[in-house]
Formats: C-alpha cells, structure tokens, sequence
C-alpha cells in the first residue's frame, strides 16, 4: 500500500491564491455599471446586493467569486468609499433584485427578460 503524500501549506495557499485571481479576473462591473443603467439609491443598492449574495449563498455558491466588497481611494483628495466588483452573473443578480422605480431602468429589466424568453424559446423550439 502507498502512503499519502501531504504537501506543504505553502503550496495549498498558492493554489487557492490562483483560483481566487481566475474568479476575480471575472469581477468586470462595478456600481458605477449599476447607477449608469439608472439605479441611483444606496439603500436601494444595499438591499439589492444583500439579495443577490443570499441568493448565491442559498445556492451554494461562494458570493464573493460573484460579488465582491472593494475599498477606492481617490487620488486626487485621498478620499476612500465602499464599491462592489461584480461578476456578469452578479451584476445581473444584483440588477434583477433591486426595486427602482426608474422608468430606464425598469425598461432595462422587461429587455433583459423579454431576451431570456427568447432565449428559451429558441432552445424549445430550435
């Protein structure tokens, strides 16, 4: 019989290091992408990405390989705020639970629903 072979800490921290850099490469949208497609309120922001993290969460998923707290900071006067990093998958999470009551961004939401209906009809039907 073989024995086991038990690697160095070292190298699971590396490994785990490069899969973490493969998610976060992913995070390609931020608030800012949000408050662009019309959803102007913080609160309303909040709720909508605690939602779309308990969702993720309740669907075993890693949240933060989808949404993912940063810090900026503003060169110019040193100011730092909250911001979130957002993969496509999350940014549509987060998009899809916020309750704006923006007639844009609303338009937004039936668009992209009414392209997922396509979607599905095509994959029926096709």
């Amino acid at each position: 019989m073989k024995s086991l072979i038990k690697y160095p800490e070292i190298e699971t921290d590396m490994l785990r290091a490069l899969i973490e850099g493969l998610h976060d490469r992913e995070l390609r949208y931020s608030c800012t992408d949000l408050y662009d497609a019309g959803l102007r309120d913080e609160h309303e922001l909040a709720e909508a990405i605690r939602h779309a993290n308990h969702t993720l969460f309740c669907a075993g998923l890693n949240p933060q390989h989808y949404i993912k707290p940063i810090f900026v900071t503003n060169i110019e006067n040193g100011d730092t705020y909250h911001d979130w990093k957002m993969s496509q998958t999350g940014f549509l999470l987060v998009f899809l639970s916020a309750n704006e009551s923006n007639k844009l961004f609303n338009r937004y939401k039936i668009e992209i629903i009414d392209r997922l209906n396509n979607y599905i009809r095509f994959q029926l039907l096709g």
